[in-house]
């Protein structure tokens, strides 16, 4: 009996505090036009293709530069970013209940910064 009783204040516990459940979330792509690494990532695709699962009269969405930030919800990142790690950086997505912020999920998003091609004019050709 008092086996069921700790199973059952764990499970009612863990009821109190669900977990949202973020997919994975795809890495975004940007073009760095002046080859130095940095460059602004529109985040409103991230945000319109979660809101699909996560419909915004009842979710936020947010971004983060990290877990701590989001967890404290703090430092929330605009949603025109410009990268402050050179060519890679990873920052947080979280999606909270309105309701119950408390009820939260996080996951990852990978932003890489490409250096744009360099076109050279070719060489004419001669007959």
């Amino acid at each position: 009996m008092k086996k069921l009783y700790v199973l059952l204040l764990l499970i009612s516990a863990m009821a109190g505090h669900s977990q949202i459940n973020v997919p994975p979330q795809p890495a975004v792509s940007q073009c760095d036009l002046d080859t130095d690494g940095f460059a602004t990532v529109a985040l409103t695709p991230v945000r319109q293709n979660l809101q699909a699962t996560f419909p915004e009269q009842t979710y936020r969405v947010g971004f983060f530069p990290n877990m701590v930030a989001a967890m404290d919800n703090t430092g929330q990142l605009p949603e025109f970013f410009t990268n402050t790690t050179p060519f890679s950086q990873t920052i947080i997505v979280k999606v909270w209940e309105i309701e119950n912020p408390e009820n939260a999920g996080y996951a990852d998003l990978q932003l890489y910064i490409n250096v744009a091609p360099q076109l050279t004019t070719p060489a004419p050709i001669l007959f």
